[in-house]
């Protein structure tokens, strides 16, 4: 967005997520460092006078898959 310096986040952990911005003006988030668990939040763009209304990030889990199920071997 034009004018804006730098954005607002709440429910994420700046010191732990890089936010790395894309040539198209988008954000890069690349949350690999967050402990597994369920995250939220919002979001607020600010510019030298201050931040916008706050937009809620969508609700998402981060964990690693559970064990495989059900799977066999068959020799043919």
């Amino acid at each position: 967005q034009e004018g804006v310096v730098g954005y607002e986040i709440t429910g994420l952990n700046p010191e732990t997520v890089n936010f790395i911005a894309q040539p198209d003006g988008s954000l890069k988030y690349d949350l690999a460092p967050l402990p597994n668990g369920s995250y939220g939040g919002t979001i607020a763009a600010c510019n030298m006078w201050g931040c916008g209304p706050a937009t809620a990030i969508a609700p998402f889990v981060k964990a690693v898959p559970a064990a495989p199920a059900g799977v066999r071997l068959v020799a043919k």
